[in-house]
């Protein structure tokens, strides 16, 4: 077993909430663009065609 000095240990775990962190802000976005377009949809049926 190698011996890793805790700074790396540091560093690899901010890396990993770095990720988990990007992973859920895409997340959010994907879901808002979704609800975005439902809303864009619903705007649509509502309004009659000119």
């Amino acid at each position: 077993m190698d011996i890793v000095p805790a700074d790396s240990i540091y560093h690899s775990q901010q890396a990993v909430e770095k990720a988990i962190k990007a992973a859920l802000v895409l997340k959010g976005i994907g879901q808002g663009a979704q609800s975005f377009r439902l809303i864009l949809r619903r705007v649509r049926h509502s309004v009659p065609p000119a």
